[in-house]
């Protein structure tokens, strides 16, 4: 049987298919969903929408702008890292406004915005990007 199963852009129309696809397989497929965006989706009902969330896990997220009320920011995820929020610097590595374990509401999203605009900013500098070369220390005058 097939051990692997890549599914690019799946729409709302295809969830019915890959949930019964994923229960005929069951354990033996791993099942990819690229660029799927499930907490965009439109389920069909609420036991929909539980069983994606509860069946399939975000393993890579790049999310510009993640909070309609904020013009800047990126939330990203790297599995199995944490969700992490960060804002872009003129220079050097985007500055880390905070982490979360699950994916976050907008509610602390905002929050999180608040707090970074006020400097009350706890969050480790660097956090997910921590060891990431900077593309522009080549300028840097010593």
């Amino acid at each position: 049987g097939t051990e692997v199963l890549v599914v690019v852009g799946a729409q709302d129309k295809h969830l019915a298919a890959l949930e019964a696809l994923d229960q005929e397989a069951g354990m033996g497929c791993a099942i990819i969903l690229a660029n799927c965006r499930l907490p965009e989706r439109t389920f069909t009902s609420e036991v929909q929408a539980d069983y994606f969330r509860d069946t399939f896990e975000a393993c890579y997220v790049l999310k510009p702008q993640p909070h309609p009320d904020h013009a800047a920011g990126v939330l990203l995820r790297a599995f199995p890292n944490e969700w992490t929020l960060a804002l872009p610097r003129k220079i050097g590595p985007p500055r880390v406004l905070q982490s979360w374990d699950e994916m976050p509401t907008l509610e602390e999203l905002d929050e999180a915005y608040k707090n970074g605009e006020a400097g009350t900013d706890n969050a480790e500098e660097g956090g997910a990007f921590a060891g990431l070369p900077n593309p522009f220390a080549m300028f840097d005058q010593k």
